[in-house]
């Protein structure tokens, strides 16, 4: 008995830099999102709460490749 495996045809495969690209693009939005919320906080209370809700995904999306790297947490620092 023999195995068949079916691919997609050319046109439809997705290819590896095209899904790191797409996760690179996903990675900057959620950070463009992020950052709109921190700077709409007026009080140190509200910061604090932001960054121990948030820093973990910063911190991770930061490392993702974006564009900017890990620049993007100092764009969230005072």
């Amino acid at each position: 008995m023999s195995t068949v495996y079916l691919e997609p045809p050319l046109e439809e495969r997705v290819t590896e830099a095209e899904v790191a690209e797409a996760r690179r693009q996903a990675a900057e939005d959620r950070l463009k999102e992020l950052q709109v919320m921190a700077s709409a906080l007026n009080t140190r209370s509200a910061r604090k709460q932001f960054w121990s809700e948030y820093d973990e995904e910063i911190v991770h999306l930061s490392a993702i490749e974006t564009r900017k790297g890990t620049r993007w947490i100092h764009m969230f620092l005072p």
